[in-house]
């Protein structure tokens, strides 16, 4: 008789037994991937963070805004900030941590707005450096759970 995959057969008696955990050596993807991948991932909030610093201490006489406006450009900026730094760093630290860190850099970064030239500091620009933040820290939560639940109904 065949038997259904998390269960085992022996001596008449159904026996269940353990599924496999996902790792990303279960789907296939190569050690020579992974590894570059992770490298570039890190490298790219690096320079994320470096950006940030540089563009909220820059005297404003030399800052050039888009048309987006001042807002858009905060969120944007912390949307993809976070959700590079979700990918660069999946295990440690977890999510809600990273996400507490990044904002608690944000509201340094906008403090240290009062030390530079012509710029100030504005609770509103922190708001929505914290929004873009939250959203990208939700996508990447439900991106990981759908992924993981969807490669679990591929085994």
């Amino acid at each position: 008789m065949l038997a259904f995959a998390p269960f085992q057969e022996a001596s008449g008696e159904c026996q269940l037994r353990s599924l496999p955990r996902f790792n990303r050596q279960s789907v296939g993807m190569p050690k020579i991937i992974e590894k570059p991948l992770s490298v570039f991932l890190r490298a790219a909030f690096i320079g994320c963070i470096i950006a940030l610093a540089i563009l909220a201490w820059l005297p404003a006489t030399l800052m050039t805004r888009t048309m987006l406006g001042g807002h858009a450009e905060h969120f944007v900026a912390y949307l993809g900030t976070a959700l590079l730094m979700g990918l660069a760093f999946q295990k440690s630290p977890r999510l809600p941590v990273q996400c507490v860190l990044l904002i608690m850099y944000a509201a340094a970064l906008e403090a240290g707005q009062l030390y530079s030239p012509g710029r100030h500091a504005s609770f509103q620009d922190l708001a929505f450096s914290a929004a873009g933040v939250v959203i990208g820290g939700l996508f990447l939560s439900m991106a990981r759970t759908r992924v993981l639940s969807w490669l679990r109904r591929l085994d």
